[in-house]
């Protein structure tokens, strides 16, 4: 069925049966419609159950039966010009089983200007689907589209999936991979429940994301800082994360916050070019801060080819963590990886204790110390493992009561104090312990 130009259209047990094997056997392909329901129905066909092309809007899909084929799918979009946008999709209470994709939005890369927004899917059966939630901006179902060129120029916003649960045929079942030109923004994921049939009597699915404006995380951390005087928790699902631009976490808040991050991976991107500032992930004027876990990997290979960037004012080089007047904090079992710059920095920072931290680059990476401090009074760093292409530990002017036991170091610079005086006006180094 292909609907082009209706409005207000009801679509109600309806079946479409074809083949698994038959190709571009759409159940219902729609495009340039207003107002679609589509209710109780069931579709069995070798492509997408439902496929909703530019120009839909206010479009309500539910209790529908999905598989076998390609699954529901906004798009795909962005490979025409002029295309119209897509807004106001509804997805829900839909049971989807053998299918090839989920639930996707696709959009092609080196696409022409587009938008899809206010996209909704929620309360969602998987029974062995592969890429049970997907975000595809780099589709190519052909060899001509140039996947290698400009990235999709269709803007993704106001995406929600929600209470999807299930079994996925992968092991990544949810993927997230948003145009690097214009990322998307304001994607919110909850209530997520896939297992991976492929593991042994089920096992863990992961996630995959790159691209994405962090609101939700901001908006997390903002939720939690404002909470009041009782402890607040922030989760970061396990998963693989793409984050840029940089977060700033900042301060001060209302009582002790805890982010828990055990299992995920963030990820920066690897081009210089794209940070304008000295911070990837910055927090600051923070008190009581406790951090579990996490690797925040720098990809900083490219930047280690540009010993000049230090020189150039527009060039700049991003700490993988960067603390800034944190005090009474607690980082625990924390890993950096490949930092462009420190991997760890720490200025201003009263009785802060770093806990199991490792921070690894190549020997030849330069300026990737893994701890750097200054202007710090209290800090312990026991039971961490650094190596890196530059000193393990430097501390910095200012620094007092500094303890650094049962490290283990190298390859890199060692463990230095310093260096000092290279300006004026520096703060006394005093009380520095280096143990075990």
């Amino acid at each position: 069925m292909s609907l082009h130009g209706c409005d207000n259209t009801n679509l109600d047990h309806i079946t479409a049966v074809a083949p698994a094997d038959s190709d571009n056997t759409d159940g219902v392909h729609i495009k340039h419609v207003n107002g679609l329901n589509i209710t109780n129905s069931n579709i069995k066909t070798g492509d997408d159950c439902v496929s909703i092309g530019d120009g839909s809007k206010n479009v309500h899909l539910e209790k529908l039966t999905c598989g076998p084929g390609h699954g529901i799918s906004i798009g795909s979009l962005g490979k025409y010009a002029n295309e119209k946008p897509v807004q106001g999709i509804w997805v829900k209470n839909c049971t989807i089983t053998g299918t090839t994709n989920g639930v996707r939005i696709k959009t092609w890369p080196n696409s022409p200007p587009g938008t899809a927004t206010d996209i909704h899917f929620d309360d969602i059966i998987m029974n062995n689907v592969g890429n049970p939630i997907l975000i595809d901006q780099e589709y190519c179902a052909s060899r001509n589209c140039k996947k290698a060129g400009a990235p999709s120029k269709v803007k993704i916003s106001n995406v929600s999936f929600k209470k999807i649960r299930g079994t996925s045929a992968m092991k990544v079942a949810l993927k997230i991979s948003c145009s690097q030109g214009i990322p998307c923004d304001n994607i919110e994921v909850s209530d997520i429940n896939l297992t991976y049939k492929g593991a042994k009597e089920g096992g863990a699915a992961i996630s995959e994301c790159s691209n994405v404006k962090p609101k939700a995380l901001d908006k997390a951390w903002r939720e939690a800082c404002a909470g009041g005087p009782s402890p607040s928790s922030v989760l970061i699902p396990p998963g693989t994360y793409m984050v840029f631009p940089p977060i700033q976490f900042s301060g001060p808040c209302k009582g002790p916050v805890e982010i828990k991050a055990i299992g995920a991976t963030i990820k920066a991107p690897p081009e210089l070019a794209r940070f304008k500032s000295d911070e990837w992930i910055l927090f600051e004027r923070i008190d009581r801060l406790t951090m579990i876990g996490g690797t925040f990997d720098g990809q900083g290979h490219e930047a280690w080819k540009n010993p000049k960037c230090g020189d150039n004012d527009n060039c700049h080089l991003p700490v993988n963590l960067t603390f800034s007047l944190v005090k009474n904090s607690l980082l625990k079992d924390v890993t950096s990886l490949n930092s462009k710059f420190f991997h760890m920095s720490l200025h201003g920072c009263d009785n802060t204790n770093l806990d199991h931290i490792t921070a690894v680059a190549p020997a030849d990476s330069d300026n990737t110390d893994g701890v750097h401090i200054k202007h710090v009074n209290g800090l312990n760093i026991t039971y961490s493992n650094i190596k890196t292409g530059d000193d393990c530990v430097s501390i910095g002017d200012g620094s007092k009561n500094a303890h650094l036991e049962k490290l283990t170091c190298g390859p890199g610079h060692g463990i230095s104090i310093g260096s000092l005086g290279k300006y004026a006006n520096e703060k006394p180094v005093q009380g520095i312990w280096v143990k075990n």
